[in-house]
């Protein structure tokens, strides 16, 4: 099994990030699904285990908890039939590792989180302690015996390199 281990840093310059988040915006949530089927597609092949990868993905839009609107809409017209959907939980550790990832970037740390070095660990760290407050994390896998709380830094990883790959 992968082992994903989150770098230790200091993260005490933005402990607040974490409580700060309720002013964030975040835009259009078509395109946070999108990414969360992407970011559920990269873990497929991180995560052997079915019922584990049940939690986060499912393979069709039907079995989705979503209410049928534009956002999910938007999915269902580009599916061709290979996209990944996510679950609820896969979209809401997703949104919280943005939401985040946007405080980080924002007015208040944007210039100390810029000059740091270690900006994907600041952010992995912090995206997980929120996860771990906003999210239902008690999942244990009757198969394998993974716990979520094993799975959901590959979920953070990934998110967090898609955000700082795109940051400018």
């Amino acid at each position: 099994m992968l082992y994903v281990r989150l770098s230790v840093c200091n993260v005490a310059g933005f402990c607040e990030t974490v409580k700060d988040i309720a002013l964030v915006a975040m835009g259009r949530y078509d395109a946070i699904v999108f990414i969360s089927g992407y970011v559920g597609f990269k873990l497929k092949s991180k995560i052997a285990c079915f019922d584990c990868q049940s939690e986060l993905l499912t393979q069709r839009v039907l079995e989705c908890d979503y209410p049928v609107n534009e956002t999910y809409d938007y999915l269902s017209k580009i599916d061709r039939g290979r996209l990944t959907w996510p679950t609820d939980l896969m979209v809401d550790l997703v949104v919280q590792t943005i939401v985040i990832f946007k405080s980080l970037t924002g007015d208040r740390y944007g210039n100390q989180f810029r000059t740091t070095g270690n900006q994907r660990s600041i952010l992995a760290q912090l995206a997980l302690q929120r996860c771990k407050q906003t999210c239902d994390l008690s999942y244990q896998c009757s198969t394998c015996n993974t716990t979520m709380t094993y799975i959901v830094p590959m979920c953070i990883k990934i998110v967090c390199n898609i955000s700082l790959n795109n940051y400018t």
